[in-house]
């Protein structure tokens, strides 16, 4: 099992610019088990935290002509387009749910919170407090989403220092759908729906 651990800062959630995130460590998604084409798209993650809640910030080599984007909504299938994706557990010792954010690369959101697969429902929200950010680059495209504390409260409870989670790439509908994580899932065909193969992560 891996593990990663979210930095504290001060301050509000960091923009995609700032140099808070050069000396954040970033996690590999290198696990590609449920697709063929090792090691593409190439993507990281950063994670921090501060006292309102978690921010991340992905990097994808993915390319330019490859990306899809068409999803901007809150609620829309997030993952039919060139997508990266949070699922956690706030505190497993507490919950048997976990919050699947999944994020595309023109800004859609598609927020769930689930036992698995099927047992599911949509939380209530709105793109504004996930204070989202998208940024294409000469070699693919970037994303900052900021998860707030109080979302999270409001809909299951509060984190606990040491909890669960994934990192996920997709993009089912691109010209190469992909399947990539960064701890690692053992079955044959594409799911992320699988808890029982979070990581562990720490708020440092």
């Amino acid at each position: 099992m891996k593990q990663y651990i979210f930095r504290k800062i001060d301050g509000s959630a960091p923009s995609l610019a700032d140099p808070v995130w050069d000396s954040v460590v970033p996690a590999a998604l290198d696990c590609y088990n449920m697709n063929g084409r090792e090691g593409y798209p190439a993507t990281t993650v950063r994670g921090v935290y501060s006292e309102t809640g978690i921010s991340l910030k992905f990097e994808t080599d993915e390319k330019p002509q490859d990306i899809l984007s068409r999803f901007t909504a809150y609620g829309d299938p997030a993952y039919r387009d060139s997508c990266v994706e949070f699922f956690f557990n706030p505190d497993p010792s507490r919950f048997d749910r976990y919050f699947n954010f999944e994020l595309s690369a023109g800004g859609g959101l598609l927020v769930g919170l689930r036992k698995d697969r099927s047992d599911k429902c949509a939380p209530e929200g709105d793109l504004k407090e996930f204070d989202i950010e998208i940024e294409r680059t000469k070699t693919g495209w970037q994303a900052k989403l900021f998860i707030p504390f109080a979302f999270v409260e409001r809909h299951l409870g509060k984190f606990a220092e040491k909890f669960a989670g994934n990192f996920q790439k997709c993009g089912d509908d691109t010209v190469f759908p992909h399947f990539a994580t960064w701890n690692y899932i053992d079955v044959p065909s594409p799911d992320f729906h699988r808890p029982e193969f979070f990581g562990e992560l720490t708020l440092g």
